[in-house]
């Protein structure tokens, strides 16, 4: 499912997560605070961690938990970092991205295609004219909510 790209996102694959992390996803969304009052966001496949600069997210505390950088902090298959007006920082097998949303590669296809027809093809008057009908369309697109089926 797809998740917004703030002004800097930490996209995270949650079956790396599972494997990986320690104590899984349950201990990520505690660490994380993905529950909270703040701009993460979780979908059925992803996790995304909201910062206002790339370089506020402490790489240790993901290392020391079991996830994977090289050196010289230029990637990891673990996680992308994301910038809004940059773009992905690397690129991986499992995430797209448009500028505006955020998929893993085993979305459902109705819900890429709703995450590309808002990122590239609507205006920003059509999404201001939704948002005053009550509807966000900025918001995740997930199972369950926001025409996520």
């Amino acid at each position: 499912m797809p998740t917004y790209i703030h002004l800097a996102n930490f996209v995270f694959d949650k079956a790396i997560i599972e494997k990986k992390y320690q104590g899984g996803c349950a201990q990520f969304r505690i660490d994380w605070g993905i529950e909270g009052e703040n701009y993460h966001q979780e979908d059925d496949e992803l996790f995304s961690i909201a910062r206002m600069n790339i370089d506020e997210l402490n790489i240790d505390n993901l290392t020391d938990a079991g996830l994977d950088v090289n050196d010289d902090i230029t990637f990891s298959n673990d996680f992308v970092p994301i910038s809004r007006y940059e773009g992905a920082l690397w690129k991986t097998d499992w995430l797209n991205e448009n500028g505006i949303f955020a998929w893993h590669k085993n979305a459902k296809q109705a819900q890429i295609d709703r995450a590309r027809h808002i990122g590239e093809k609507m205006s920003m008057d059509e999404i201001d004219a939704l948002a005053d009908q009550g509807v966000y369309v900025m918001d995740t697109i997930k199972t369950g909510s926001n025409d996520g089926e």
